[in-house]
C-alpha cells in the first residue's frame, strides 16, 4: 500500500477527486423525492424519483434532521443512489418550508479535500 492510499481522504488508485450535488423535491404524495438542479449526475437521473424512504436520504426525510457522513465505507446503510461515482463523503440537509419537510438538499464527494 502506498503512503497517498493510508491517508485519511485518499481515493483509490486511479480514481480521480469529485463532486456533485441536488436538491430533491418532495412529491405531493409524499413518496419521492425528485432529483432537481442536478449538478455531476447522469442526464437519466435528471428529475429521476427515488423512494422517500431509501437510505440516508430516507432518514432526513423522516426525521427532518440533516445528516453527514464524514466517511461513507464506514456506514453499512450507505445506499449508492449517484450513478457517476460512490461518495466518499455526503452531507445532507432538510430545509422546512411553511413547516413542511418539501425537499432537501445534498451534497457528496470523493477526494481528499472531503466535508
Amino acid at each position: 500500500m502506498s503512503d497517498a492510499a493510508r491517508r485519511p481522504g485518499a481515493l483509490p488508485e486511479g480514481a480521480a477527486a469529485a463532486s456533485a450535488a441536488t436538491v430533491f423535491l418532495v412529491t405531493p404524495d409524499r413518496q419521492f423525492h425528485i432529483v432537481a438542479a442536478p449538478v455531476n449526475f447522469q442526464p437519466e437521473q435528471y428529475h429521476e424519483r427515488v423512494p422517500i424512504t431509501l437510505g440516508h436520504p430516507g432518514h432526513v426525510a423522516a426525521t427532518r434532521r440533516g445528516a453527514m457522513l464524514a466517511d461513507t465505507s464506514h456506514h453499512q446503510s450507505f445506499v449508492k443512489i449517484l450513478q457517476t461515482f460512490r461518495a466518499a463523503s455526503a452531507m445532507r440537509g432538510a430545509p422546512p418550508v411553511e413547516g413542511r419537510l418539501s425537499g432537501r438538499t445534498d451534497l457528496r464527494q470523493r477526494g481528499a479535500w472531503g466535508l
